[in-house]
């Protein structure tokens, strides 16, 4: 981002919020530029849950295991 687009006195570790609502971690300040990280703070980590299974379709009865994703737009699904 353009330096003369964000406000005066941003230091690397702040939350500002963008126009679009959506808040993002300043990760560097230089003269001419702003560098932001908009991921969300459980980003890149691991994450380990339990699910439980309210109903199983005939064909995936051989199946034994599941993969799930989860992103910044969207819940965690089936993969």
């Amino acid at each position: 981002i353009p330096a003369e687009q964000g406000p005066p006195g941003l230091t690397v570790g702040d939350v500002v919020r963008l126009s679009n609502g959506a808040t993002c971690r300043v990760t560097q300040v230089t003269p001419e530029t702003i560098t932001i990280d908009a991921n969300g703070p459980m980003a890149g980590k691991a994450l380990e849950m339990d699910v439980t299974v309210l109903e199983l379709e005939p064909k995936a009865a051989s199946l034994q295991t599941a993969d799930f994703a989860g992103g910044c737009f969207w819940g965690i699904e089936l993969a």
